[in-house]
C-alpha cells in the first residue's frame, strides 16, 4: 500500500457529494497491488460494506492529511486478488466490467428530454396529428449514455420496463441480453401472420405478469409512489433476482398461451391448429391491455386526459429487428402494429439502437415493404437524440493549465464511456486501445478502408459531411453506428442525417494514434479524404477551414512525434499524460515546420 508521502501527490481526491466510483478509485490507487482491476473490484467490496464507513473514512482522512485509517481498512480483511492472471484490454473482454456505472450517479439533463419529449408527443398523438402507434426511436452513437437515460425515467413517476434484445451472438455487449424477450422477438417465421401472433402473444404476457405482479406487492406495500419505487428499484436493478424472476414468468406464460393460439411448438411455431376463438391473438392483447389499464387506474387513480407517461416499455438493441425477413415482412413493423392495438391506454413504448433505421419504425395498417419510409413519414414521432455532452468534466477553475494534458482529465471529456472505463481498466492505455477499436470497429486500423479513414479524419479535423450527396446518408448511417459519429439530427421525413465529432479529446488522440500508426498511415488516410472532398461528399468550407484544421493539427501530430513524447501506441500515456493534448511551444512548432 502506498504511504502518505506518496497519496499526498495524487492529483485528484474524492470531495462529498461524488459518485461511488470516485471513492473505489481512490482506495484501489492507495492499494496499489499492481492491478487496477482486481483493486477496484475489492475496493468496491469494501464499500458495500456499511460498518466500515468507507466514504466517511477516506473524507476524514483528505481532510487531516493522515491515511492510517484507509490503510486499516483496505488491511481489514484478506485481500482477494484476482485469479485470472493481468487484464486484456481488447473491447470485447473489458465491456462487460463498465456495467457499475448503471448504478452510479446519473448526470446531465438527457432523461428530462427524453420525458418531456414523451409528454409532447402523448399531446400530439392524441390530437390525432402525428403518429400511428404510441412509440418512438432513440438514436445516438455509442458510449453516450441511451440505456441509462431510458432507466432513468424511473426518477419520474414512471413505470419502467427495460429490455435488451440485442442479437444473441453479441455475447460482450452492457447491458445484457434479456433472453426470454429478445428469444421470442428473435425468432423469425416464414408467415408474417405467426409473427404478428408472436408479438400480441408478447405484449399479452407482458400485461397480464405487469398486472399479477403489482397485486402481489400491494399487501406489502400501500403508498401509490412506494409501489412504483419498489417496482423500479427490482426491475431497474439489471441484474436482481426480481427482474430475473419477471422475465422466467413471462417466458413460462407465453409459452402457455402460444399452445392455446394453437401453436405445436412454442419454440420452433410448427404448424397452427385450429384454436377457438376466444383465443384470437389481437382480442386477447386487447384485453390483457385492458384489464392492466383498469388495475392500473384505479390503483394509482390515474387521471384520464393526462399526458404524463404512466407505464413506458423499453426495447434497447432494437436494430435487430429491422431486416426484411425473407421479403415477406419486416419484424419491426410487425411490432409496431402489435403496439398500436393498445395505444389508446396510457403506455408508451421506447426503441432504442445506435441505427438511425431504427428511427423509421412505422405501423401502417397493410404493410407494403417494398414503399419507401417518408411515405408514411409524417406519422412517425422525430427520434430523440439528445443526450448531452461533457457531463462528467471537471471544474476548469481548479485545473491549472500543465494538468490539461492528463488522462484524468481528459477521460472526463465527451461521452461518459470514457470515465466508465477510468478506473476499470488495467491502464490509461486500455482505455485509449478500446476508443481505437470502437472508432475503426476493428481491432487494427485499415487506412485504405474508406469508413475507418474518414472515421479517424473525423474524430482528428471534425470533418463535416455534405448533407445531400448521395451516399452522404449510407456513410452517415455506419458511421453513427459502427464509428463513433454523433447524430445530430434527422430531417421530418427522413431523408437526410447531419452528423458530427464533436470536441472530444480522448477520441481525437485515438484517432491520432491511428493516423500515425505505420509510416503509410498517413499518407493512405489523406488519399482517402481527397477522393471523397473530389466526389463532393466531404465539406472543405467556404474559406478552407478543413485545409487550415488540417495543417495545424497534423503539423502539431509531427511536431510531437518528433520531441519523442508520444512512443509507441503500446506506451502512448504511460506516464498519465496524452501526448497528443500537451501544449507545445509556438515558436518551435512554427520553426520545425
Amino acid at each position: 500500500m502506498r504511504d502518505d508521502d506518496s497519496i499526498k501527490k495524487f492529483r485528484y481526491f474524492p470531495q462529498e457529494g461524488d459518485c461511488i466510483e470516485e471513492f473505489t478509485y481512490f482506495l484501489a490507487k492507495v492499494l496499489n497491488s499492481g492491478d487496477i482491476v482486481a483493486d477496484v473490484v475489492w475496493a468496491e467490496s469494501l464499500y458495500q460494506n456499511p460498518e466500515l464507513h468507507v466514504q466517511e473514512t477516506i473524507l476524514n482522512a483528505c481532510r487531516i492529511g493522515c491515511f492510517e485509517d484507509v490503510r486499516q481498512m483496505l488491511g481489514s480483511a484478506p485481500y482477494q486478488g484476482s485469479s485470472v492472471g493481468p487484464s486484456t484490454t481488447s473491447l470485447g473482454e473489458i465491456i462487460p466490467s463498465i456495467s457499475t456505472p448503471i448504478t452510479l450517479k446519473y448526470l446531465g439533463k438527457a432523461v428530462d428530454g427524453l420525458y418531456m419529449q414523451l409528454v409532447e408527443n402523448d399531446k400530439l398523438y392524441k390530437s390525432g396529428n402525428t403518429g400511428n402507434g404510441k412509440f418512438f426511436s432513440i438514436v445516438q452513437s455509442s458510449g453516450t449514455g441511451k440505456s441509462r437515460a431510458m432507466i432513468e425515467l424511473r426518477t419520474k413517476g414512471v413505470i419502467v420496463l427495460y429490455m435488451n434484445i440485442r442479437s444473441k451472438d453479441d455475447i460482450n455487449g452492457y447491458p445484457e441480453r434479456d433472453h426470454p424477450v429478445a428469444d421470442i422477438l428473435q425468432e423469425f417465421p416464414q408467415s408474417q401472420q405467426e409473427y404478428s401472433d408472436r408479438c400480441y402473444a408478447l405484449f399479452t404476457v407482458i400485461f397480464h405478469v405487469l398486472k399479477y405482479t403489482f397485486k402481489y406487492y400491494l399487501p406489502k406495500i400501500s403508498k401509490d409512489d412506494e409501489l412504483v419505487n419498489h417496482w423500479n428499484e427490482n426491475m431497474c436493478d439489471l441484474g436482481s433476482p426480481a427482474r430475473a424472476q419477471f422475465f422466467q414468468t413471462v417466458e413460462a406464460q407465453f409459452n402457455k398461451l402460444w399452445k392455446k393460439l394453437g401453436y405445436t411448438n412454442p419454440e420452433a411455431g410448427q404448424g397452427r391448429t385450429n384454436p377457438p376463438d376466444i383465443y384470437t391473438s389481437i382480442a386477447t392483447l386487447k384485453g390483457a391491455a385492458k384489464a392492466w389499464n383498469e388495475f392500473a387506474t384505479g390503483r394509482f387513480g390515474w387521471k384520464p386526459g393526462s399526458n404524463h407517461p404512466r407505464l413506458v416499455i423499453e426495447f434497447d438493441e432494437a436494430h435487430t429487428l429491422i431486416h426484411l425477413h425473407g421479403n415477406k415482412y419486416r419484424p419491426s413493423t410487425v411490432l409496431c402494429r402489435a403496439i398500436r392495438e393498445f395505444s389508446v391506454f396510457d403506455v408508451w413504448v421506447l426503441f432504442a439502437s445506435t441505427t438511425p433505421q431504427v428511427a423509421d419504425f412505422f405501423a401502417p395498417a397493410i404493410s407494403h415493404d417494398s414503399l419507401r419510409v417518408p411515405a408514411e413519414g409524417e406519422l412517425l414521432f422525430p427520434p430523440y437524440v439528445h443526450f448531452g455532452w461533457d457531463q462528467n468534466a471537471m471544474n476548469t477553475t481548479k485545473v491549472r493549465p500543465h494538468e490539461v494534458s492528463e488522462f484524468e482529465y481528459i477521460a472526463r471529456l465527451g461521452r461518459p464511456l470514457w470515465v466508465s472505463l477510468k478506473g476499470r481498466v488495467s491502464s490509461e492505455n486500455a482505455v485509449l486501445n478500446i476508443a481505437c477499436e470502437k472508432l475503426c470497429k476493428n481491432r487494427s486500423y485499415n487506412p485504405t478502408d474508406r469508413n475507418q479513414a474518414l472515421a479517424v479524419l473525423g474524430a482528428r479535423l471534425c470533418l463535416a459531411i455534405r448533407r445531400g450527396h448521395l451516399e452522404s446518408n449510407e456513410f452517415n448511417t455506419k458511421a453513427v453506428a459502427s464509428h463513433m459519429r454523433i447524430l445530430k439530427s434527422i430531417t421530418p421525413n427522413r431523408l437526410w442525417q447531419t452528423t458530427i465529432y464533436p470536441s472530444e479529446p480522448l477520441l481525437a488522440c485515438a484517432a491520432a494514434i491511428q493516423l500515425h500508426s505505420t509510416s503509410e498511415s498517413l499518407k493512405e488516410t489523406l488519399e482517402v479524404l481527397s477522393d471523397n472532398i473530389l466526389d463532393g461528399m466531404v465539406e472543405t468550407g467556404n474559406r478552407g477551414e478543413l485545409v487550415s484544421r488540417g495543417l495545424l493539427l497534423i503539423g502539431k501530430d509531427l511536431f510531437v512525434r518528433s520531441l519523442g513524447l508520444a512512443r509507441t501506441p503500446a506506451k502512448y500515456a504511460e506516464n498519465g499524460k496524452l501526448p497528443d493534448c500537451m501544449s507545445v511551444s509556438v515558436v518551435e512548432y512554427l520553426r520545425s515546420t
